[in-house]
């Protein structure tokens, strides 16, 4: 056991190896299996990377720090674990809690991507327990504009909403749509709705048709051929009607052939 003085609320901490059994915690009821497969795999592999945080109780040992990592222990089967065991009273183990989950939010996907990229991209993916799909979106993800992938790095977009981007070829439209995905919050169902569900819109734009734009020129030859046409109507009524009479005379005289017969 090797131990080291504590911080702010925390008398010291121990690094240990501690039985499983001992630990209350780390139960987790709604956690998605394959997320939890993922990191059973994971450790598998290489082994507990970081610690959980437990601190001692009256029957054992309370878990403060890594309910999945506790879970996909147990879901190896493991009968012991690293912890650290920390000397805290109930505040100071709620902010330790709190603190990590705020600190251990997920690096964005773009971030992810870049790595990726620049360590051998998909060769990876046959020494990772990730599998190939999480390779290969993050790959794809690069191939997407630099101004949206720019919101989406900025907006935090997940890669679940920014696939719908990847229909539309044209940059310019992708920005749009990225903006407005995250401006409305969009879910991806209603990200692929706005990309490719709607009649007139981003669909028909990103096949490079503008229909504002389309709109805007209809109306103004509208009202150009309104302005021509008040300027030629009387000429145009006066030809019309030199053209019903030249009409009527012709069918008079049809008619009094077919009678001649």
């Amino acid at each position: 056991m090797h131990e080291r003085t504590g911080g702010e609320g925390i008398k010291r901490t121990a690094f240990c190896r501690i039985p499983i059994a001992q630990i209350c915690g780390g139960y987790l009821q709604t956690e998605q299996g394959d997320s939890l497969a993922v990191l059973a795999d994971s450790i598998a592999r290489r082994g507990l990377l970081q610690p959980v945080v437990v601190r001692r109780t009256a029957h054992g040992y309370a878990l403060i720090c890594g309910a999945r990592r506790m879970a996909a222990c147990r879901m190896l089967g493991m009968e012991e674990i690293d912890a650290a065991l920390i000397d805290a009273d109930d505040e100071s183990a709620l902010l330790c809690r709190l603190e990590e989950h705020h600190a251990s939010r997920r690096p964005h996907f773009l971030s992810e991507a870049h790595e990726i990229a620049a360590r051998g991209g998909m060769a990876l993916a046959e020494r990772s327990a990730l599998g190939r799909g999480f390779f290969e979106d993050r790959i794809r993800a690069l191939a997407l504009g630099p101004q949206a992938r720019r919101i989406a790095a900025s907006e935090r977009l997940s890669i679940e909403q920014c696939a719908p981007l990847h229909a539309i070829q044209n940059h310019a439209l992708q920005e749009e749509a990225a903006l407005l995905i995250a401006q409305r919050e969009l879910t991806p169902g209603q990200a692929w709705r706005l990309v490719c569900g709607r009649p007139v819109g981003l669909q028909r734009m990103a096949a490079g048709e503008d229909a504002g734009r389309r709109r805007r020129a209809d109306v103004e030859m509208h009202n150009g051929n309104d302005k021509n046409a008040a300027g030629s109507a009387a000429p145009q009524s006066g030809r019309k009607r030199r053209r019903r009479a030249q009409g009527g005379q012709r069918e008079q005289g049809s008619i009094h052939e077919d009678g001649d017969c």
